[in-house]
C-alpha cells in the first residue's frame, strides 16, 4: 500500500496525513505548523471515535476506516500496487480516512465492526455506514460477522435511512476515483518507492 503520499507535490508539500488533519480541523481555530511549513503541529480537532477534543496533532492518527489488512484479505490482494496505494491515500470522500485519537486507533487495529465499534456511541451509525460504503465502492467482500454487526447497529441505534443507502451515481463516481490513482501512486508502482515532495514553506 506504500505510505502517505503527496497528492500533488507541485503545489503542496502536505502529504495525505496533513491534508486529512487540515480537512478535519475546526476552522474556527487557526492551524499551527512546524518551521518547515509542511507538518501540522496544532489546531482543534473533534474526534468522532472518542467524542473528545484535541489540540496537539501528535495526539492524532489517521485511521483507514476499513483497515489495510482487512482491505487486503477482502480483495486488495488482487489489485495493482498503484490501486492499493490509492486506497491508502484516498481523499475523494470524507469517510474513508478519519483523524482520530492515536491510542483509540491502535485499540481498533485491524478489527472489523463485529469486533470493534468506537466508544462514542453517537458515531456508530456514521462509522458502520462509512465501512459499508467503502466496501461497496471498492467492491470488497465482507464476512457474515461484519454484515450482522452493521445490521445490529442500524437496528439498535435506529439509524436514519441515509446511513443505509448510497446513490448509484455516487458509487459510480467514487469507483472512477478509486480506479484513477494519483500520480504519486503511479510512480510508486513503477519504482517501488513513494516520491518525496519538495520542501516549501507554508
Amino acid at each position: 500500500f506504500g505510505g502517505w503520499a503527496h497528492q500533488d507535490p507541485r503545489i503542496s508539500c502536505h502529504n495525505t496525513r496533513e491534508q486529512v488533519l487540515e480537512r478535519a480541523e475546526d476552522p474556527s481555530v487557526p492551524l499551527q505548523f512546524k518551521a518547515n511549513g509542511c507538518t501540522i503541529s496544532g489546531g482543534l480537532w473533534h474526534d468522532p471515535y472518542t467524542g473528545n477534543d484535541y489540540q496537539n496533532a501528535t495526539d492524532l492518527q489517521i485511521d483507514h476506516v476499513v483497515p489495510l489488512k482487512n482491505t487486503y484479505t477482502s480483495g486488495a490482494y488482487a489489485w495493482e500496487s498503484a490501486i492499493r496505494c490509492n486506497f491508502a491515500n484516498f481523499l475523494a470522500n470524507d469517510f474513508h480516512l478519519m483523524a482520530v485519537n492515536g491510542h483509540e486507533n491502535m485499540a481498533k487495529g485491524e478489527k472489523g465492526p463485529d469486533q470493534y465499534l468506537p466508544p462514542n456511541t453517537a458515531d456508530h451509525c456514521t462509522y458502520v455506514s462509512g465501512w459499508m460504503r467503502i466496501k461497496a465502492i471498492w467492491q470488497l467482500t465482507a464476512t457474515a460477522a461484519e454484515v450482522d454487526a452493521i445490521a445490529n447497529v442500524f437496528q439498535t441505534q435506529g439509524c436514519d435511512d441515509h446511513f443505509r443507502f448510497m446513490d448509484d451515481g455516487e458509487i459510480a463516481a467514487q469507483r472512477t476515483a478509486a480506479l484513477t490513482p494519483i500520480q504519486a501512486c503511479v510512480d510508486f508502482q513503477k519504482t517501488g518507492k513513494m516520491p518525496e515532495a519538495p520542501i516549501e514553506l507554508h
